[in-house]
């Protein structure tokens, strides 16, 4: 698996681990932090779309949108 920003353009976003392996039944925590002090109050979207890397087991990719309300 994997995750990767849809846009370039969110250095205000970090993932702890952006890609890995987990075995079937299995979990995995990856952590998703912002880092608001260099940006301007506004509202900040990012996708991040979350794929499989087996190309012997196909699944559909995920996208997950995140927020950042900064004020």
């Amino acid at each position: 698996w994997q995750i990767q920003p849809s846009s370039p353009d969110v250095s205000w976003l970090t993932i702890s681990n952006a890609s890995g392996t987990v075995n079937a039944g299995a979990n995995m925590v990856t952590d998703i932090n912002c880092d608001s002090s260099a940006l301007s109050p506004g509202t900040y979207t990012a996708e991040l779309v979350v794929s499989d890397t087996d190309p012997n087991t196909p699944v559909l990719s995920q996208t997950i949108v995140v927020t950042l309300y900064v004020s």
